[in-house]
């Protein structure tokens, strides 16, 4: 009996000290100002200049080649399978995940790149001179700042067809891809926008006086800080309905009700500023100033109980896209039984590829991706969606 009781109590021990943050092997040097995640591909950007990629969930880490310069890289982002950096210097692009390098676009006259988000066919970028516009994959770029007032844009958050820009100013709103802006920060008393997070209908601000929710598309802003004990939040990332908060000198949080209260999921972490989040199918990913990347099971800070075998799709499906036909924008519904590798992309009535809207690993479950079809002009439309051996395809029209 005692030593049944000691064996109890030493696993007990070992999985109380398995239950926090790891540091993962590296990267060896610097801050780590942003992450881009693809799959099994996870890219740490350094603030000192340099990335870093992993392919197994940060237990070892390799430079990416030389091609780009030697400045400071303050966000990353996945545009389908290519992978952009923005810099010090500008922004730059790699078709082979890292392997090599080449510029894209300096936007002068301050070309630090703060964000990047790709939103369907388009490409914008966050800088110190405001917002610029790519409708062509990057070829070319337009000022898109009507309505900005010359504002530093430090991040970018997407909810169908609203595109929210965070700056040292506050929250602006487009609807119309960019074309003008219009200040949306009514309730927020801290104008510092660090980062946006979207679970469903609900809108998170990260600000350096707290999250900031909005469930009417920006008209109203309320605090949602209860439990957070360090208001200044640089990160946000959400992982299904949970919302995580990296902050300056507190770590990291957690709320699982939208922001109404927040539980510190900092165990093991050093004492440091969290200036990036990021997760995979399994972990959370927390990016530091001076302290590498750490690394803790999504599993172990959300209970959430497995679901039944028959809560599971009894099989592969891709159901009618709606509303059908759709002016803009479109929801198109599919089932996944088991894991796996899922594509669904977007093809003209000739058969030209329009867009790819997911390329990566997916759990059984029910899923509604949004298309917005802004900048392709009306008529009939097919959408594909292929898992291993499977491959559907349905019909839409798009009436403007």
């Amino acid at each position: 009996m005692k030593k049944s009781v000691s064996v109890l109590i030493i696993l007990l021990a070992v999985n109380l000290c398995q239950a926090q943050w790891v540091h993962t092997s590296g990267p060896p040097r610097g801050s780590i100002s942003c992450f881009a995640a693809l799959g099994r591909n996870l890219f740490a950007g350094i603030s000192g200049g340099g990335i870093y990629r992993t392919t197994n969930s940060g237990s070892t880490w390799s430079s990416v080649p030389s091609g780009l310069p030697a400045s400071p890289i303050s966000s990353l982002a996945f545009s389908n399978t290519t992978l952009l950096a923005g810099t010090g210097v500008g922004i730059y692009r790699s078709t082979n995940y890292g392997a090599k390098w080449t510029p894209l676009f300096s936007p002068s006259p301050y070309a630090f790149v703060n964000a990047l988000a790709p939103y369907g066919t388009n490409l914008f970028a966050g800088t110190f001179s405001g917002v610029y516009l790519s409708t062509n994959n990057g070829s070319t770029w337009t000022s898109a700042n009507d309505g900005l007032n010359g504002s530093i844009v430090y991040a970018f958050g997407i909810k169908g067809a609203e595109l929210f820009a965070g700056t040292y100013e506050g929250i602006y709103l487009s609807t119309n891809n960019g074309m003008n802006w219009s200040s949306v920060d009514s309730g927020l008393t801290n104008l510092t926008v660090d980062a946006f997070a979207v679970i469903g209908s609900n809108v998170f601000a990260g600000t350096w006086g707290g999250v900031y929710l909005s469930t009417n598309d920006g008209k109203k802003w309320m605090p949602v800080n209860s439990g957070l004990t360090d208001t200044t939040v640089f990160t946000l990332t959400a992982s299904g309905t949970n919302l995580f908060a990296g902050t300056e000198n507190k770590g990291v949080f957690l709320s699982t009700n939208n922001g109404m209260s927040w539980n510190p999921v900092d165990s093991g972490l050093p004492n440091s500023a969290i200036y990036a989040l990021a997760v995979d199918d399994t972990n959370l990913f927390a990016g530091t100033y001076d302290g590498g990347v750490w690394r803790r099971p999504l599993a172990e800070m959300i209970q959430s109980p497995e679901p039944s075998k028959e809560e599971f799709p009894v099989r592969f499906e891709l159901r009618q896209n709606y509303p059908n036909p759709f002016n803009l924008t479109t929801i198109i519904p599919f089932s996944v039984p088991i894991s796996g590798k899922v594509t669904l992309r977007i093809f003209d009535a000739c058969g030209r590829l329009i867009t790819t809207l997911i390329d990566e690993t997916k759990g059984p479950g029910e899923y509604e991706p949004l298309w917005n079809a802004a900048h392709v002009s009306s008529g009939t439309y097919f959408y594909t969606m292929t898992s291993g051996r499977s491959a559907l395809t349905k019909k839409m029209v798009l009436v403007k």
